[in-house]
């Protein structure tokens, strides 16, 4: 029997939708909610190693850019995809940050003044308490950016300079934080970083397709794995936000062996109702999680009376964590999707009627 639950797709559903491609979403999602918990240092450093690098070179995939597209239509698209929703979930769990939030935990302790997240809204920067209120939203507007440079090499049609642009850029990025730069507004510096994966993504859109023998995406699967370990355990942890990338060469490495192993997870998986569901619904996840943290903590300190303590490094007990607040976001998820999916930067709702997936 296949999941079925009312939902709004990233787009309109089609044929042409490659159910991997969301299923290899959601396996980021989770590890991104996983790798937020308290587990071991090893774990954290494998999973840091590429679960960010990963949703650029998807976004990559799954970026659509016309030669004959104007600049106007480009920037209207991604206003609509991705800084609207950024300006409305950042106003959303600021001010349950400044009501709530910033009372209780290790924020209690910060003293943080509401000015500076406020101000960190327009700045975006996910270091130094600018975005306490939701870190992880700083992977949008670093999105933008990073989509809005490739928009403009991807014009020049030319496909040379295009490769010595973005090598360049690559360059002046890794520069940046080897003099310890500014950081720049909307995470230009870590876009700049990023470019080269997010291409690799958008050239690479059919080469996955013809991976569908079992036993080869097996056999990819383990030699991606062990590279990941190896690196991950060599390189130290990575944190893109925090501009820890170790030895660069190595960074790449880890990164696409981890997309690699990923992808042909997705591949093996190919078909997975719940899955793909989650894979649609990232953006949700990406910018409540911490929210659903807050609340999944308060249960157990307050309902259950847990110490959260024994979170510490018990990879089952924090597997259970990930999974109740990951759950918690399902009805939220449904219904900004069938009731305001302007949120998420749709424009057409879909039918609140159960859709199988």
């Amino acid at each position: 029997m296949k999941f079925c639950l009312p939902y709004m797709m990233d787009v309109p559903m089609n044929n042409t939708r490659k159910e991997w491609i969301d299923i290899a979403k959601a396996i980021g999602i989770i590890l991104v909610v996983f790798g937020h918990l308290a587990l071991p240092v090893r774990m954290v450093n494998f999973i840091y190693s590429f679960h960010v690098p990963l949703f650029f070179f998807l976004s990559g995939m799954t970026c659509s850019i016309k030669r004959n597209s104007t600049v106007t239509s480009f920037f209207g698209k991604k206003i609509d995809s991705i800084v609207v929703p950024y300006f409305i979930f950042s106003i959303i769990t600021y001010g349950f940050w400044v009501l709530i939030g910033r009372r209780f935990g290790a924020d209690a302790t910060y003293n943080i003044e509401p000015l500076k997240p406020f101000l960190g809204i327009f700045y975006s920067s996910g270091v130094d308490f600018w975005m306490q209120h939701n870190t992880p939203l700083w992977f949008l507007t670093c999105l933008f950016v990073t989509e809005t440079l490739f928009y403009f090499i991807f014009m020049l049609k030319r496909t040379v300079v295009a490769v010595v642009l973005i090598a360049a850029l690559s360059a002046l990025g890794f520069f940046w934080v080897s003099v310890n730069g500014p950081r720049l507004p909307w995470g230009i510096n870590i876009a700049l970083c990023a470019l080269p994966i997010f291409s690799a993504g958008y050239f690479s859109k059919s080469i996955f397709d013809g991976l569908s023998k079992k036993s080869l995406i097996c056999i990819v699967i383990c030699l991606c794995l062990f590279v990941s370990i190896v690196v991950s355990s060599s390189n130290g942890r990575v944190d893109m936000n925090y501009w820890e990338y170790g030895n660069v060469a190595l960074f790449y490495v880890g990164a696409f062996s981890g997309v690699l192993m990923v992808i042909s997870l997705s591949r093996l998986i190919e078909s997975n109702g719940f899955l793909a569901w989650v894979g649609k619904n990232t953006l949700v996840i990406l910018c409540l999680h911490n929210l659903a943290f807050t609340f999944v903590r308060g249960i157990m300190v307050y309902i259950f009376h847990v110490d959260l303590n024994v979170f510490t490094g018990a990879i089952l007990l924090n597997v259970i964590f990930c999974a109740l607040s990951i759950v918690m976001l399902i009805p939220v998820a449904i219904g900004i999707n069938n009731y305001a999916p302007w949120i998420v930067g749709k424009k057409r709702l879909l039918s609140p009627a159960l859709n199988p997936v």
